[in-house]
């Protein structure tokens, strides 16, 4: 039991399985008395915690600094799909405006088989208070090799199941002493209804005036964290395209190194807008770019990262008339404390566009 409930909290993307679904099947009902997973129950535990809910369950989740919602598109005898949209304005060029998760009603066996197993398990039943309310949990505690950690609370009032976990993980260095980390990610809001105020995600925006087979070809190149210098980043070239436009999202072609196909909603809650941990100003500005002029609007902002020295900061410049927006990105990526001294750089150029 132990094992079977930590993997249903930790690893909710293992499972997946990109099953056929049957619309038309109402969920199985609910069984708030249960917190852990029936010992009767066969199906993929990612399966049976979300399908327990109607499609617009919601719970908005964190994880040390970001954010983002999970919410239940669709339930099938076969499948659950679950949309995951970050909570603040993440670019398309970083391949991860959102996807959707599918999880298979029966387990697949061989990713259970491969998972890696802790050395040693123990749990039990602890009241978590979650926005003021009461949630009364199952949680599983496990160790594992080089002296790493973790502990996940979960509870079947919660759509997905997960409450709360924390993971404490030792990583070697190049020298020094090992790096000690902490991670925690916890269930901050959930609802079994769809969840209030929405608005048009700025990412959307930016591709709905295109019609599919648009897309842009960018150059992506730099220089990553190091000790005692940067390391040269090889040079690359991404196309990203226009699959499908239609009232709730835009799907886009891009790299395997970035996803590949990746979905950008239409709408999203409104306290997506911006990340607490961001500051940022902006202007105007005319660039040039092999001869081409554009009128753009610069945006530039730096945030924190947690484990990282330093600060992410860069700027972006956008123009209207072109697919995604995006003419050219500069980043100044921080440090990675006991694996570099020196901070990296990336720049993003607009090579050519197809309206």
């Amino acid at each position: 039991m132990a094992a079977s409930i930590f993997y249903a909290a930790m690893t909710w993307w293992s499972l997946s399985s990109g099953a056929s679904p049957d619309p038309g099947k109402e969920p199985a009902p609910r069984n708030e008395e249960s917190v852990t997973a029936d010992p009767q129950d066969d199906n993929n535990p990612n399966y049976s915690a979300w399908s327990a809910f109607k499609p617009g369950a919601w719970v908005i989740q964190k994880l040390n600094n970001e954010t983002c919602l999970r919410r239940l598109v669709e339930v099938t005898p076969e499948s659950v799909t679950v949309e995951r949209i970050p909570l603040r304005e993440v670019p398309w060029w970083e391949g991860s405006s959102g996807f959707r998760e599918t999880y298979a009603a029966k387990p697949d066996a061989d990713a259970l088989k491969n998972a890696p197993k802790p050395r040693s398990t123990k749990e039990g039943d602890e009241t978590v208070s979650v926005k003021g309310k009461s949630l009364r949990c199952h949680w599983t505690e496990s160790e594992w090799d080089a002296g790493s950690s973790s502990r996940a609370w979960t509870c079947r009032e919660v759509p997905g199941g997960y409450v709360k976990s924390r993971w404490k993980t030792v990583e070697q260095t190049p020298k020094g002493p090992p790096a000690k980390n902490t991670h925690e990610d916890t269930v901050i809001d959930w609802g079994t209804e769809p969840n209030g105020a929405e608005v048009e995600n700025p990412q959307y925006t930016a591709w709905k005036k295109f019609k599919p087979g648009a897309g842009v070809t960018l150059k992506v190149s730099g220089k990553l964290p190091g000790e005692l210098a940067r390391v040269q980043m090889p040079d690359e070239e991404q196309t990203w395209t226009l699959l499908e436009l239609t009232e709730d999202r835009v799907v886009l072609e891009g790299p395997p190194t970035k996803g590949g196909r990746i979905f950008i909603p239409r709408r999203v809650p409104q306290l997506s807008q911006k990340s607490p941990s961001m500051k940022q100003k902006e202007g105007d500005e005319n660039v040039t770019l092999e001869g081409r002029p554009f009128s753009c609007r610069w945006v530039q902002s730096a945030r924190s990262w947690p484990n990282f020295t330093g600060t992410f900061s860069s700027t972006v410049w956008l123009a209207d008339g072109i697919p995604g927006r995006l003419v050219q990105l500069k980043e100044e990526l921080p440090q990675i404390p006991g694996k570099s001294t020196v901070k990296g750089i990336q720049t993003i150029t607009l090579v050519k566009s197809k309206e």
